[in-house]
């Protein structure tokens, strides 16, 4: 038997062996690592055994039994109405993988106690199972079998793969499960997704939201997520199993929306190109739900919300408080301009993600939809920033309409004035495709508009390398 785990022909031989004395709810037994008469076996999950010397042992062994267990657990039942579909030994399995992960959750774990990722083990530990060695890690896969429909129990490169993010549907049974390691952190690829509910569409999404949550943060990553939760631990957190994974939380949020619409919602995507995508995509639903929601901002050069939280704590802590101020406040509109970039000048903050979802590093001002006067409000954004647009080049994307270009002509007058060197973004000319706005030309001709903004980032590249040989031929 490998190490971790234990065989019995039966409960009562079991018993026997480890010299398990009644103690009520559970069995006093003989730790199978180190020997004392100081592990636990809870009666109603007579498959673990847990060493109760933290500090000197503390291992967690699991029990095979060569005879069936009789009444594994009163959820049995339950699970047996509630997935017809399955049979007896994937309804066992189920069964058996939901108790195993709630007593790997709660059994002490050496990769979260030590603070995983920035993450203090307070957080984690209700969202990752540390199977913490290959010993039961492949024990987990032999018993699982029966979902997988394939055998990884014998597999090195998988059984390396302790930690396991469970996905739960709202019955609370795992649906889905994410793989990672802290055996081998290098491995490749670092995350591995098995549905474990083969009966079923299963949820990809993580979530945790209670009515009582104000706020609810929705990122691309659990542990993304859980960065929120680090320093806030009454925020809600929402996290995708990926950037384009975004169609079943939009079904969610468009069936809970009452639940939506009483949060201020922190979209917390990954600082790039696929992220910003997501954020366009999710928006869309925000927006039709009449949701409240604003950006998380990141500092130069960082991509997640973990990489911020462990590069700069009070930095990540800063950036929250400012996020929540903003979505309990007026100011609606999205005004950022990063160095070395072009500006785009947008109407709405959907057009103005359209081009970060090209490349995350545009600078963007854009108004919220619904501004009553808008060529006003970005005369006087102009008259008050024009230091921040001097020596920028600046791409009008206003919309294709009459009182769109009026607004582009007023506002070139009055950067013409400041000497702000500006352009017009291009509209396709096809009529057919009928489009107004950069968000429309994006969706209705997605590589026709990323042509677009390549080309416009493109010229901009090539000037800044004959400004470079210019100043090198004076020199």
């Amino acid at each position: 038997m490998n190490k971790g785990q234990v065989e019995f022909a039966d409960v009562n031989e079991a018993l026997a062996e480890l010299n398990a004395v009644d103690r009520g709810r559970y069995f006093l037994c003989t730790c199978p690592e180190c020997e004392k008469n100081e592990a636990f076996m809870y009666k109603n999950n007579v498959n673990f055994i847990q060493c109760n010397r933290e500090n000197e042992c503390g291992e967690s062994t699991f029990i095979r039994y060569r005879e069936k267990v009789d009444e594994i657990s009163p959820k049995y039942k339950e699970l047996m109405n509630s997935y017809p579909e399955l049979n007896e030994q994937q309804v066992e399995a189920i069964d058996w993988y939901d108790r195993a992960l709630n007593h790997m959750s709660d059994s002490a774990s050496p990769t979260l106690e030590g603070g995983y990722r920035g993450l203090s083990e307070d957080v984690t530990k209700e969202f990752v199972a540390d199977f913490q060695n290959e010993g039961l890690v492949g024990f987990m896969f032999d018993k699982i079998k029966p979902l997988l429909q394939k055998d990884y129990s014998n597999n090195d490169w998988m059984k390396k793969r302790n930690l396991v993010l469970p996905i739960r549907g709202d019955d609370g049974n795992v649906e889905r499960v994410l793989l990672r390691s802290s055996i081998k952190p290098d491995i490749e690829p670092k995350e591995i997704q098995l549905v474990v509910n083969p009966s079923k569409e299963t949820r990809d999404f993580f979530i945790d939201v209670s009515n009582e949550a104000e706020t609810v943060v929705i990122a691309e990553a659990l542990f993304d997520g859980l960065s929120f939760k680090e320093i806030d631990p009454a925020i809600g957190v929402v996290a995708l199993t990926g950037s384009s994974k975004t169609r079943g939380l939009k079904e969610y949020i468009n069936q809970n929306r009452g639940l939506f619409q009483k949060k201020n919602i922190i979209l917390a995507m990954d600082n790039d190109k696929a992220g910003w995508k997501a954020n366009q995509d999710l928006m869309t639903t925000l927006n039709d739900c009449r949701i409240n929601y604003e950006f998380f901002q990141y500092p130069e050069h960082v991509n997640d919300p973990n990489e911020f939280l462990q590069h700069d704590r009070n930095g990540f802590a800063r950036s929250l408080e400012l996020t929540k101020k903003r979505l309990l406040s007026n100011e609606r509109d999205m005004v950022e301009i990063k160095e070395g970039s072009k500006v785009v000048i947008c109407t709405s903050k959907l057009d103005a993600v359209s081009f970060r979802a090209v490349d995350e590093n545009i600078g963007v001002i854009a108004l919220e939809e619904g501004e009553k006067d808008k060529v006003g409000s970005l005369e006087g954004y102009v008259l008050r920033n024009e230091y921040e647009l001097q020596s920028k080049e600046v791409v009008l994307a206003l919309r294709d309409n009459d009182e769109g270009k009026q607004v582009a002509d007023r506002l070139k007058l009055l950067l013409d004035a400041f000497e702000i060197e500006t352009e017009a973004f291009d509209y396709p000319t096809e009529s057919y495709l009928n489009v107004t706005s950069p968000y429309q030309y994006s969706k209705v001709d997605r590589k026709g508009f990323e042509r677009n903004v390549e080309g416009l980032l493109k010229k901009e590249k090539m000037e800044n390398r004959m400004m470079v040989h210019e100043v090198g031929v004076e020199r």
